[in-house]
């Protein structure tokens, strides 16, 4: 096959596909520095905060990274959580939550997977299920 049909093709494809798909894989949403929420944030693309975030976040299929200059003091509920900032809530991650060295987490954390770097803070309990047992107790 050659190399202009592929790219034909993978064009295609691309277009194909629902926006928030090829969205929810390329950037992220971001709020900057200057934005402050406070209320509910929802969607199904991922977000980086870098900003000031009060209530509550929740992006079910999305990933959410709270960036070094952000402040989230919010309930949060995503398919991956990432913290290299401030968070000041509990945190369920349905599959991942990574806390990097320059992250700061008050609060309970339920995930299936959790990555702690060296000099992260974590105030709170961890707790890490499988999705199935997660789901079980949903229901």
């Amino acid at each position: 096959m050659s190399s202009k049909r592929r790219r034909d093709e993978s064009a295609g494809s691309a277009a194909a596909q629902p926006e928030s798909d090829r969205r929810r894989r390329g950037s992220p949403a971001t709020l900057g520095s200057s934005i402050q929420i406070r209320g509910e944030v929802t969607g199904d693309e991922d977000l980086l905060i870098e900003g000031r975030v009060e209530g509550r976040v929740e992006l079910r299929q999305g990933e959410l990274t709270v960036g070094l200059g952000g402040t989230v003091s919010a309930a949060i509920s995503a398919r991956t959580v990432t913290i290299q900032g401030q968070l000041e809530g509990d945190v369920l991650g349905s599959e991942r939550v990574e806390i990097a060295r320059t992250g700061r987490l008050q609060g309970d954390i339920v995930c299936g997977t959790i990555v702690v770097h060296e000099g992260a803070e974590i105030h709170g309990s961890i707790s890490t299920k499988p999705a199935s047992v997660r789901e079980a107790d949903d229901s």
